[in-house]
């Protein structure tokens, strides 16, 4: 016979041995062969009990709580007072909108844990945050776009739903007391509709500084290549997944920046089509050919 399927003894080592639970091994053991009779076992007594374990000084006193009266489900208030919930909750609901940076070492902060950051943010914050309906509610917190590790940006937008009325002003001050230095909450205010999903811009802007990696001249030769080829294909892994995209149509715009007598580097506008769009690094790898450390040490930073 298998050995799962064999009957249990007292000294066996079972699974959860190594949790010290307090109560002793014999009693369990006792309790056990009682449930294999189906008999039961009577309530601890008021005072003196040693039988399990767990109470080994003192005295316990037993509190036996009083029956109350449950109501049906189907009774004919129930789903009145549901309803009256359901219209009270829908009412009640409030979108914020924010505009935030993230500056600093929070760029290397993933864009799945910046989800996790804001919403640990804002229960500190003591928010009340509205929930998506279901076996598995979610927080709802909608950001504009995902914004790639080691970018930082001057500006990117999240969308908080709230239970109840929190003045925008007032969710920003509680935000920035409860977010890391490196994210500033900028700007918030009050959305209106909520039948629509927000708007998310068509474009975004980068400023790359490349003053340590190439001469000006060679980085203008480059872009001006590449505006002149037709097609510019690279591989992109996401989710697990590789694909081979073109890039061409996703650059609007690549300029040389001019900064101060020592830091210059490049603008990038990169548009959003149908839902795709590539990342800085890989623009910069395909067309700067910059790699490994070099692209690593890149100041990426998004403005618009």
């Amino acid at each position: 016979m298998d050995a799962n399927l064999q009957g249990k003894r007292l000294e066996d080592v079972l699974p959860w041995s190594f949790i010290e639970s307090g109560v002793k091994p014999t009693y369990l053991w006792e309790e056990y062969q009682k449930g294999l009779k189906e008999e039961g076992s009577p309530p601890c007594p008021v005072e003196g009990c040693r039988k399990c374990g767990i109470c080994t000084d003192g005295t316990i006193r037993v509190m036996a709580g009083q029956a109350q009266e449950v109501r049906s489900l189907r009774s004919p208030h129930s789903r009145e007072w549901a309803e009256r919930g359901r219209i009270r909750k829908k009412g009640g609901k409030q979108k914020i909108q924010l505009e935030f940076s993230k500056m600093g070492r929070t760029r290397f902060i993933s864009h799945l844990e910046l989800a996790h950051l804001f919403y640990r943010a804002s229960k500190r914050a003591a928010l009340p945050l509205s929930y998506s309906e279901g076996f598995h509610p979610m927080p709802r917190i909608v950001f504009a776009r995902a914004l790639s590790v080691g970018v930082e940006s001057l500006k990117e937008v999240v969308y908080l739903e709230l239970e109840g009325r929190v003045s925008p002003p007032e969710v920003k001050r509680r935000l920035n007391a409860a977010l890391p230095c490196g994210i500033e909450i900028g700007e918030a205010r009050e959305v209106l509709s909520f039948s629509t999903l927000p708007v998310f811009p068509s474009h975004s802007v980068y400023q790359i500084t490349l003053d340590h990696l190439l001469s000006k001249e060679e980085v203008v030769r480059r872009i001006q290549k590449a505006l002149e080829e037709k097609e510019i294909y690279i591989d992109q892994e996401r989710k697990g997944k590789r694909r081979r995209i073109d890039i061409r149509p996703l650059i609007e715009r690549m300029d040389l920046k001019e900064g101060d007598a020592s830091r210059w580097g490049m603008e990038l506008v990169l548009r959003v089509e149908e839902g795709r769009t590539a990342k800085p690094p890989e623009v910069l790898e395909a067309i700067l050919g910059v790699q490994g450390e070099s692209l690593a040490k890149c100041r990426i930073v998004k403005v618009e």
